[in-house]
């Protein structure tokens, strides 16, 4: 769980944009 933690932190500090960050959570979640 903590590294899906990480991976959501990356994602945020790469894109510090909350709409793009939720797309690309969005896209993960099609992944599993």
């Amino acid at each position: 769980r903590e590294a899906t933690k990480q991976v959501y932190e990356d994602i945020y500090n790469e894109h510090a944009d909350w709409e793009q960050v939720i797309l690309e959570i969005q896209k993960l979640a099609n992944d599993f």
